[in-house]
């Protein structure tokens, strides 16, 4: 059985700078962590893209030639604007 070693949560020494302000340095770490979870997310989607295509639930292309009904586009506009 593989042994599974646990890392301590806590930051040891300060934290690095790289701008005077330390607001920017929050604003960086945020958006760092966001394109980390963008990027997690894009790849987990390719990888459900691709079993679904595998299986043949999936064409190639479908979801690119995918059009939505009027009531579908206004609540993907509603939702958009909520999250804005």
């Amino acid at each position: 059985e593989p042994v599974v070693r646990r890392l301590s949560r806590k930051v040891k020494g300060p934290q690095p700078r790289f701008f005077d302000d330390p607001g920017v340095d929050a604003l960086y770490g945020i958006v760092l962590a966001l394109t980390a979870e963008l990027a997690a997310a894009l790849e987990r989607i390719r990888s459900l893209e691709q079993v679904l295509q595998a299986t043949g639930a999936l064409r190639a292309g479908q979801i690119e030639a995918l059009r939505f009904d009027e009531g579908e586009l206004q609540a993907r506009i509603a939702a958009h604007e909520a999250l804005i």
